[in-house]
C-alpha cells in the first residue's frame, strides 16, 4: 500500500533531528550562527528530501544551495536552472538528469511549469523507491513564496513539497 505524501515525508525527516527555519546572516557572521548554518547545510545534505533556501539575493541562496551540493557530492557542481529564464526547459532536464538540480528563483514559475514540476515530485514520492529519475531538487527563491500561495500565484501543493526543509539566508 502506498504511503501518503505526508507520512512518507515525516518517516524520512524523523529519522533525522527536527528541521527547523532559521534565519543566518551572510555578511558578518558570529560563529555561533556560522556553524549553526554549517549544521543545517550538512543536515540538507543527508536528508534526502526537498529543499527551498531563501534570502535577500539568489546571490546568497545561491552559495548555501553550493554548500548542501558540496557536501552531498564533493567535485560535482550541480546542474543550475534560472527559472525566470530557462522555465520552460525544466521539464526535459527532470526527466533527463540525475544528481542535484538547483532550481534558482522558483517563485517565477509559470503556472503549466509549475503544475509539470508538481506532477513529477508527486511520481517520485509516490514510486516505492522514493527516488525515481535520482533528481535531486535544491530550490532557490528571493520572493516570499508562502505570499505568492496566499495571492493565488503559486500552487500551495508545489510550495509544500519544495519546502520539506527551508533555510532562510538573509543579510
Amino acid at each position: 500500500m502506498a504511503l501518503r505524501f505526508g507520512s512518507a515525508v515525516a518517516r524520512t525527516v524523523s529519522s533525522f533531528v527536527r528541521a527547523r527555519t532559521r534565519n543566518y546572516a551572510t555578511g558578518h557572521e558570529s560563529d555561533v550562527s556560522q556553524s549553526a548554518l554549517d549544521y543545517e547545510i550538512s543536515f540538507a545534505a543527508r536528508a534526502n528530501v526537498p529543499v527551498l533556501v531563501t534570502g535577500d539575493t539568489l546571490a546568497a541562496a545561491r552559495r548555501v544551495a553550493c554548500a548542501i551540493q558540496e557536501r552531498l557530492q564533493p567535485r560535482r557542481m550541480p546542474v543550475a536552472v534560472n527559472c525566470a529564464v530557462d522555465g520552460d526547459s525544466l521539464v526535459e532536464l527532470l526527466d533527463t538528469r540525475t544528481g542535484s538540480l538547483v532550481l534558482e528563483d522558483v517563485g517565477s514559475l509559470g503556472d503549466q511549469t509549475q503544475a509539470l514540476l508538481l506532477g513529477f515530485l508527486e511520481n517520485r514520492l509516490g514510486s516505492p523507491s522514493g527516488d525515481a529519475g535520482h533528481v535531486r531538487i535544491i530550490s532557490t527563491a528571493l520572493t516570499d513564496l508562502y505570499s505568492c500561495v496566499k495571492a493565488g500565484t503559486f500552487r500551495e501543493a508545489l510550495f509544500y513539497r519544495l519546502n520539506v526543509i527551508h533555510i532562510s539566508v538573509s543579510r
